[in-house]
């Protein structure tokens, strides 16, 4: 299905999946230092979401150019097939329209929390 024709439930899905998650991190959070103020867990539960979902770039490789011509991802890519890097480069687009997706329903759920939408 096309990332651009998801329904209202998948959304849904997708929102309540963070909850779980969210949840599930609270409660670590909180047996690790049940003193800690409600806003820092959350803070920090957020951060966490986030830098694991980072964790799952596809190329998850330095763009970064310290001391060569080309970056290691362009590297990568040039070692790949044309075939290959076609699928690579799909691979990522997918991925960050994905991330963008997630970054927006965290950042909504997160303001409708605080909002007491939620």
């Amino acid at each position: 299905k096309s990332l651009k024709k998801k329904t209202k439930t998948e959304l849904e899905d997708i929102g309540k999946e963070y909850w779980k998650a969210f949840s599930a991190i609270v409660d670590m959070e909180l047996r690790d230092d049940p003193y800690m103020q409600p806003w820092k867990v959350a803070k920090s539960v957020r951060q966490s979401i986030e830098q694991t979902i980072k964790l799952y770039d596809p190329y998850n490789i330095s763009d970064k150019m310290e001391g060569t011509t080309k970056s290691k991802q362009a590297q990568f890519l040039e070692w790949l097939t044309p075939e290959n890097r076609r699928m690579a480069e799909s691979v990522k687009a997918q991925y960050q329209v994905r991330l963008r997706k997630y970054l927006r329903i965290g950042i909504i759920s997160s303001f409708l929390s605080l909002k007491g939408g939620i």
